[in-house]
């Protein structure tokens, strides 16, 4: 699906189009559509989603996350009259990438969790936490992004 095509559908089909999308693909609209709206550097536009979703707590409710990452978005972009759609759009795609990847780390920990009760399995290891799989070239551990600690830090 091209980006064109996100920013140009009916509403009603937009949550639709992105519910398919990986977070991977969600990404890519999320930097071009920065782009297209002024931002220079959606790393750290996203970084920024990032940190204010998981500082200071937990949101409460889907209507306090959809307030911290358009405070976010709204923080590096300013919104207005011209630009709301796609700026709500650019909302929107946020919160959908931000809640698969969450989603998925919470399954890779779950797996991670689960391998370590079943024994360490030295053929498919998906522990994250796995010191002999993954560790830097140097011995050290990687350090971790901040969503994986948004995320560890948020499911205790």
């Amino acid at each position: 699906m091209k980006t064109r095509e996100l920013l140009t559908c009916d509403i009603k089909a937009f949550g639709g189009k992105i519910d398919k999308l990986k977070p991977k693909e969600l990404h890519q609209h999320i930097d071009r559509i920065a782009a297209s709206l002024g931002e220079r550097d959606a790393k750290a536009l996203m970084g920024g989603v990032i940190q204010s979703v998981f500082n200071g707590g937990l949101p409460q409710d889907s209507r306090d996350e959809m307030g911290r990452v358009f405070d976010a978005v709204g923080a590096r972009i300013p919104a207005t009259s011209e630009n709301m759609d796609g700026f709500l759009r650019l909302v929107a795609l946020c919160l959908a990438w931000l809640r698969k990847v969450v989603t998925q780390e919470a399954r890779r920990q779950v797996q991670a969790q689960w391998h370590q009760a079943q024994g360490h399995d030295q053929r498919h290891c998906e522990d994250p936490h796995c010191h002999a799989h993954h560790t830097a070239a140097d011995g050290s551990e990687p350090e971790p992004d901040p969503l994986t600690v948004g995320v560890r830090s948020a499911l205790g």
